[in-house]
């Protein structure tokens, strides 16, 4: 259900039925799926002769902050041994987030190699403050990895809108190639729904600070919204950190997609009141589910949503994720539809295959 592990499926399952030959590495411990469900997923009961799965071991660290990171560089370290000892006829390697540290060190000191991509997704170390004590350290331990890479890698994949800025901005030397982010042609409903009233708006997403649940809870409360809208939240909230209000249900978390589709097809407006973001999955779905947006100027939203399907406002403001929601609950039947219909009309320019082609051709033309 994570943002690059789905960016990563679907792009090598296009890639695949587009005849494309792919190496795929991935970890091989239990913290993670194993090869048959990765096939599975992928591809159903048959394998496809054009991708080949390649585990790779690498060790686990003991909790502690950050630890994360250090397992990232673990893993890269592993996929060089393996790419060191298997030396396949490559022509561009594509590296999802810090899954390359140990080739871009080797590769800047002398080490040859095919030509390498990286995307960082959301490059969430140049994003957006919240001034916590965690953000502060997150900054300090992954803003010089992600300068590295992005200084020493041969092309920058993005997924579009502010993250070319910041790239530009980090690493003023690198091409780009737009890498973004798609939906599956299954998410695209037939028609949009009737409006509702309440007005039903939905949140997805996971339950902190920097996906912005807090900020939006706060702004619903002052605006009694027990008379006018309701709030269905999609996360994985503990009981005891869930607000007892009439007007907020939450679901728990969804991964089956059925469900989520089932469940958006039944709202009116998905609010992404993120500081920090990427190209947000969830934002890509509700657009497929016929609902009008509302989300923060963050990542490659402004790619996504605008006056036509929504209302993109600034990040971390609360008076204006406010004055987004007035204007939805006050917006005309007739206009909220049109909005709506666009949301669903926009989301089939980001269908997978598409995706997946224009991400080919800037490679091929790289």
């Amino acid at each position: 259900i994570g943002g690059i592990q789905k960016h990563t499926c679907n792009l090598v399952r296009e890639w695949a039925r587009l005849g494309m030959d792919i190496d795929l590495y991935f970890p091989n411990t239990s913290q993670y799926p194993s090869e048959a469900v990765i096939s599975e997923v992928l591809f159903g009961t048959a394998n496809h002769r054009h991708v080949k799965l390649i585990p790779y071991q690498t060790r686990r660290s003991i909790y502690f902050p950050l630890h994360h990171y250090m397992e990232c560089y673990w893993d890269s370290v592993a996929v060089d041994h393996l790419l060191e000892e298997k030396r396949p006829t490559t022509d561009f390697i594509y590296v999802q987030g810090y899954e390359g540290l140990e080739l871009f060190r080797r590769k800047r000191n002398g080490k040859q190699y095919p030509p390498i991509g990286v995307n960082l997704h959301g490059v969430h170390a140049w994003q957006q403050s919240w001034f916590s004590a965690m953000e502060v350290a997150l900054k300090l331990v992954c803003r010089p990895m992600e300068r590295f890479m992005l200084r020493n890698c041969d092309v920058a994949l993005s997924l579009g809108g502010r993250i070319d800025d910041i790239i530009r901005e980090v690493a003023p030397g690198s091409p780009i190639i737009r890498s973004a982010n798609g939906i599956s042609p299954d998410w695209l409903c037939e028609d949009i729904g009737d409006l509702h009233r309440p007005l039903r708006l939905v949140f997805v997403g996971r339950n902190e600070r920097a996906k912005g649940l807090h900020i939006l809870c706060d702004v619903l409360r002052k605006m009694q919204a027990t008379r006018s809208l309701e709030l269905h939240v999609v996360s994985p909230i503990k009981t005891s950190d869930q607000l007892d209000a009439p007007w907020i249900t939450y679901h728990g978390g969804i991964s089956d997609e059925k469900k989520m589709r089932d469940l958006l097809s039944e709202m009116d407006v998905l609010v992404n009141p993120s500081r920090t973001e990427g190209v947000p999955t969830v934002v890509l779905e509700g657009m497929a589910s016929g609902l009008a947006i509302i989300a923060t100027d963050v990542g490659a939203t402004c790619d996504l949503v605008g006056d036509e399907n929504g209302w993109l406002i600034q990040s971390n403001c609360p008076q204006a994720l406010r004055m987004a929601l007035d204007s939805a609950l006050q917006c005309e039947p007739g206009l909220l539809n049109k909005k709506k219909q666009a949301s669903l009309q926009k989301a089939r320019r980001y269908l997978w295959p598409n995706v997946a082609q224009e991400t080919l051709r800037g490679i091929e033309e790289f």
